[in-house]
C-alpha cells in the first residue's frame, strides 16, 4: 500500500461516548443557536439533530464532557459511529440511572423535582417519570409545569386548585426565564403537559 492510499483511507470512528445526555429545548432558543452556527459557516451536518416532543419543545442530544453541553449534530454521530437512536439509548440509560439523585419535594398531591447536580437536565426527567414519580400520590393523570429547564412541577388533573396553580407557575416561570435566563434558568414552555398512553403531550384542562 502506497502513501497515497494511506491518505485516501477514511478515519476510523471514535469510540462511542458514554457521556451523552438528552436535553429538552424550546424551539425559539434552539433556532437562535442554529442561526449563530449558520452565521459562523456551519453546514447541514453541523446543525444539532432534534426530535419534536410537543409544540414548541424538542429533544436534542448533547455531549457532556466539560463545563458545558455540546449539542450533537449528524457529524458528531458519524464520528462516533452511532445512529440517533443508539445515542439516545445511551442518554436515556444515563437519565434513568441519574434519577436516584433527583430531588423531589412537596406533598398533598403537589410536587417539585430538581436535578441539583446539573439543573439544566431537570426537565429531561419528564422522559423518565416512571423512575421517580409516584402516580398513586396524584389525584388523576399527571399534569406538569415546566416553564424552565431547571425544575418540574407536578400535580393531578383531578385537583382543579392545583392545576390552576400549575398554570400560574408555568406562565410566570417561563416569562421570568425569557427575561433573564441566567438568573432564572433557560425557558422551556408556558403550556402544561401530561402523559397519555406513555407519551408526553399537551394538557387540555
Amino acid at each position: 500500500m502506497g502513501l497515497l492510499d494511506i491518505f485516501k483511507r477514511k478515519p476510523k470512528a471514535e469510540a462511542p461516548s458514554t457521556q451523552i445526555d438528552i436535553l429538552l429545548r424550546d424551539t425559539d432558543s434552539l433556532a437562535a443557536t442554529v442561526e449563530t452556527l449558520r452565521n459562523a459557516g456551519a453546514g447541514d451536518a453541523d446543525i444539532p439533530v432534534t426530535r419534536p416532543v410537543v409544540d414548541g419543545v424538542v429533544e436534542v442530544l448533547a455531549l457532556n464532557a466539560g463545563p458545558s453541553f455540546q449539542l450533537m449534530s449528524s457529524a458528531h454521530l458519524d464520528q462516533q459511529g452511532l445512529s440517533y437512536d443508539a445515542a439516545r439509548d445511551i442518554a436515556m440509560a444515563r437519565l434513568r440511572a441519574a434519577a436516584a439523585d433527583l430531588t423531589v419535594e412537596g406533598g398533598g398531591g403537589r410536587y417539585r423535582a430538581r436535578f441539583t447536580p446539573d439543573l439544566d437536565l431537570s426537565a429531561s426527567f419528564l422522559l423518565t417519570t416512571e423512575t421517580w414519580l409516584d402516580l398513586d400520590a396524584l389525584d388523576g393523570p399527571p399534569v406538569f409545569a415546566v416553564g424552565t429547564r431547571v425544575s418540574i412541577h407536578a400535580c393531578g388533573a383531578n385537583d382543579p386548585d392545583s392545576v390552576a396553580g400549575m398554570k400560574e407557575i408555568a406562565a410566570v416561570m417561563h416569562a421570568e426565564s425569557v427575561a433573564d435566563p441566567v438568573a432564572n434558568g433557560r425557558p422551556l414552555t408556558p403550556q402544561l403537559l401530561t402523559i397519555k398512553g406513555g407519551v408526553l403531550g399537551p394538557f387540555d384542562a
